[in-house]
């Protein structure tokens, strides 16, 4: 289909796509409305990712922690917002000692046998086709308290495809889940200055990285993922290459010409497929190369809603993936400026948007200012990509506020994925 020239929000949103699964929606979900930003945050000076510490204001943007501001300080945020009326903020905590055990990194790759466990398919002609029913609705989950993030950042250092801003990415991200409530205990990060051979972005050590993830996860439980590194793709060997060659969307390791590639598949089944409803995950997915990983099963297009992937895997947990559309085409001139940026686009995007729509003070953003502000970075950067949000579930993107903390319920009445998967070089 034609792209869109520009990224204004369509009439209406719906909130569900012409599909099967239209059905599971759940009956509470918000009506849609038309977004139109206020000409003075279009407007306003764009401030340094890396200026000085968030303000209560800008840390209120980001979380609805219940170890986040003093009422003195909620106070102004709540007056400023009395129109809008948002789910239920997840103040109760359950009781840690209910809890599953999370483990440590070291730990875990001592004690689970991860690190030797063997690799889940890769190639989308390998995945089982199968839909269980699922209960949709119900009350959002009681908060855990608990927040894990995965942060891996490679730089492919003395290669030709060798990137500026990985390490760096991963600096800032870590800084900011740090100010946001993330305990450094369960922040792992994987980049290949490392010395300790555990938090090196290996072949073997992502893929254990992603089973830790999701390790021991429940309901009301923080997950955040954040790649920033090449993207590439891989031929799917079992396929019908009939009508062309099908490839699969991956993530290169450090190791990638010894050990290959981590496909999109791979990083679906360890990371997000086993996650239950009630669990919120956030992934920021940053290649220099754009690729579809991770892709969930309904894509944001600002002029015509909601778009359901052709043929989609549904999951429980609520997910959300911000990324850039996989679509672009690069020049090697392009490619080499990319490669030699300070920060990564889709990581600096997200930073500088959530410290421009904090500056403007007016409250939570809602994920389509979020996505309406990357896509101006994008435009200021002279860069041809555009920002992409996925989902698990649907939402009304002009009404909901983006937070790492709050999860809607699961909303898929069916779960799995109910035809064969078709690959994207092949749509």
């Amino acid at each position: 289909r034609a792209e869109p020239e520009s990224a204004s929000p369509p009439a209406a949103w719906p909130t569900a796509p012409s599909s099967p699964m239209a059905a599971g929606v759940p009956p509470s979900a918000p009506a849609a409305r038309t977004l139109h930003l206020d000409q003075q945050e279009a407007e306003s000076p764009t401030l340094s990712a890396s200026s000085s510490p968030l303000s209560p204001m800008q840390e209120q943007l980001l979380s609805d922690s219940p170890q986040g501001l003093s009422p003195q300080q909620q106070a102004p945020q709540l007056q400023q917002q009395p129109q809008q009326q948002q789910s239920p903020p997840q103040q109760v905590v359950q009781q840690q000692q209910d809890l599953p055990e999370w483990i440590d990194w070291p730990r875990f790759m001592s004690e689970t046998g991860a690190a030797h466990a063997p690799s889940p398919a890769s190639g989308s002609s390998s995945l089982l086709v199968g839909t269980q029913v699922a209960a949709v609705g119900g009350a959002a989950p009681a908060a855990t308290g608990r927040r894990k993030a995965l942060l891996i950042g490679i730089s492919y250092f003395g290669t030709p495809a060798e990137l500026s801003f990985s390490k760096g990415d991963v600096e800032k991200m870590h800084a900011l889940l740090q100010r946001v409530g993330f305990e450094e205990e369960w922040i792992l990060a994987l980049t290949d200055d490392s010395q300790d051979s555990l938090h090196r972005p290996t072949h073997r050590n992502m893929l254990a990285a992603l089973r830790w993830l999701a390790h021991g996860a429940v309901a009301g439980d923080v997950l955040f993922f954040h790649f920033s590194g090449h993207g590439a793709q891989e031929l799917d060997e079992g396929a019908d290459h009939s009508e062309g060659e099908a490839h699969d969307d991956a993530i290169c390791p450090v190791d990638v010409h010894e050990e290959g590639q981590i496909t999109e598949n791979q990083v679906y089944d360890l990371l997000v497929r086993a996650l239950p409803a009630g669990v919120r995950l956030t992934a920021l997915v940053d290649c220099c190369v754009p690729c579809g990983c991770l892709e969930f099963p309904y894509v944001c297009d600002m002029d015509h809603g909601w778009v359901e992937d052709h043929s989609p895997w549904h999951v429980a947990c609520d997910a959300i993936c911000i990324s850039a559309a996989p679509d672009e085409e690069l020049t090697p001139e392009e490619l080499q400026v990319l490669r030699s940026r300070p920060v990564g686009p889709v990581t600096e995007s997200f930073l500088e948007s959530l410290t421009m729509l904090a500056a403007a003070r007016r409250g939570p953003a809602t994920y389509l200012e979020l996505l309406e502000q990357a896509h101006q970075h994008f435009e200021k950067a002279a860069l041809r990509r555009r920002p992409r949000l996925s989902a698990s579930q649907l939402f009304d993107p002009s009404e909901r506020h983006f937070r790492f903390f709050d999860a809607v319920p699961n909303g898929n009445g069916e779960l799995g994925l109910r035809a064969p998967k078709t690959h994207r070089s092949l749509r």
